[in-house]
């Protein structure tokens, strides 16, 4: 059986405000930001499995619309990479779902 081991995905995710855990930011010498890029936020899974979660893309109010997440859904979800499913859009349903109740 073939078992999905990593995922990294963007997905449609509405969140009321920004998910990150703080931002890198790029000041040239003359003091300017050239880019900000939010960092990820990890997240714990009941089994001390982790994913990363962060906002990609923001609405009008400023609440999170798309998000990326990336990391280990299997051990995430069940805490061991043993077995586990090929399905991938059930596990990104799963693990979107279970970050929301760690």
């Amino acid at each position: 059986m073939v078992m999905i081991d990593w995922v990294s995905a963007k997905i449609p995710f509405h969140y009321p405000g920004i998910i990150s855990d703080g931002e890198v930011v790029s000041v040239t010498r003359d003091g300017e930001v050239e880019y900000a890029v939010r960092k990820r936020l990890s997240i714990r899974g009941s089994h001390d499995g982790a994913i990363t979660l962060r906002t990609i893309e923001v609405d009008a109010d400023g609440n999170t619309v798309l998000a990326e997440l990336s990391g280990n859904p299997v051990k995430f979800l069940q805490g061991h990479n043993l077995f586990g499913s090929d399905d991938l859009l059930n596990l990104v349903a799963e693990l979107s779902y279970g970050w929301l109740r760690s």
